[in-house]
């Protein structure tokens, strides 16, 4: 084989991955031109499709559930059990349900202290209980990153039928402590 040849199989070998590679770019180029953006789709905040889905009824409804919220201000806790502190704000649920509670925080005590996480249910408990695991921060120094799960519902307190607010509560025992970010969430299991 002479090296012409050699160079013509070359370029005609080139010439078809350019020619593949123009065709597949051109190929999702067209796709993504025939998608609508997000907000066509869904109509914006004031659009007739959104207003329908939203006004479906005229009668109050509760508020959608939000399943999460977060605060990252830091949360002092003074050494008050008698006195828990709303680490959250609250989420709403409505019962009869079980609920998964999850609260997650970075938390920093002195060397005696500990932080006892509680949840209290609107119409239900009077003060917070404990709902899950209840102790939330180790004696050290340090900071600490903290999850406790709980689920409402025998051995703890059940969520009954109505409309409930459902807010974690941090209490610090044997010394002052201090919370950061903190999240919060509530999920309804079906």
């Amino acid at each position: 084989m002479t090296n012409m040849t050699k160079l013509n199989r070359r370029l005609l070998m080139g010439l078809a991955v350019t020619l593949s590679l123009m065709v597949a770019i051109t190929v999702v180029h067209a796709q993504r031109q025939n998608e609508l953006p997000p907000e066509q789709l869904q109509g914006g905040a004031d659009s007739p499709e959104r207003q329908a889905v939203q006004n479906v009824e005229n009668t109050p409804q509760p508020a959608a559930h939000d399943p999460q919220t977060c605060v990252n201000s830091p949360l002092l806790i003074p050494v008050s059990p008698l006195s828990p502190i709303a680490a959250a704000p609250g989420l709403t649920v409505v019962g009869p349900v079980t609920v998964v509670l999850t609260f997650s925080s970075e938390i920093v005590t002195t060397a005696t202290s500990t932080v006892n996480l509680d949840y209290m249910i609107s119409g239900v408990t009077i003060n917070p209980v404990p709902i899950g695991p209840e102790f939330f921060a180790h004696d050290f120094p340090f900071f600490v990153t903290r999850t406790a799960q709980g689920v409402t519902g025998a051995p703890f307190v059940s969520v009954p039928a109505g409309v409930h607010v459902i807010t974690p509560f941090l209490r610090a025992f044997g010394g002052g402590a201090t919370a950061f970010f903190r999240c919060f969430t509530a999920v309804p299991v079906p």
